[in-house]
């Protein structure tokens, strides 16, 4: 019998890097997460990385692309447009905290590059006038 692989929307695995940092701060191994959730260490490794690179997207465990039954939604008292508008949000809403984390690095990436060139440019100075007789 073959297992089927479990997926995790980007909220879970969101959750369960957070439970796991948990863990580490308490200096107490992550295994009981690992095992649980039925995950390796270089699982959590690449998700760690797509959470540094920007692309796990907290939007409360419901993914854009599923599909939501109607009375599913009408027990939680949204109409579908309702529904798809909060998605929407949600995911407008991350983009922007994704777009506003690389403005800061490229501004900081900037500030230093213009740094680096000021001290490149101080170095030659003294390095021409200290070579001049």
């Amino acid at each position: 019998m073959t297992e089927m692989r479990r997926r995790f929307t980007d909220a879970e695995k969101l959750d369960i890097l957070a439970e796991i940092d948990k863990l580490k701060k308490d200096g107490k191994p992550q295994t009981s997460v690992t095992n649980r959730e039925h995950i390796s260490s270089s699982m959590l490794s690449y998700w760690r990385e797509q959470d540094r690179l920007g692309r796990l997207k907290p939007t409360n465990g419901v993914k854009a692309t599923e599909p939501v039954e109607a009375d599913a939604m009408a027990e939680q008292g949204a109409s579908p447009k309702e529904h798809v508008l909060e998605l929407r949000v949600a995911n407008l809403t991350s983009a922007l905290e994704i777009a506003t984390r690389r403005a800061d690095r490229a501004e900081t990436l900037l500030a230093l590059h213009k740094q680096v060139a000021e001290l490149e440019a101080e170095v030659v100075r003294d390095t021409a006038s200290s070579t001049r007789p």
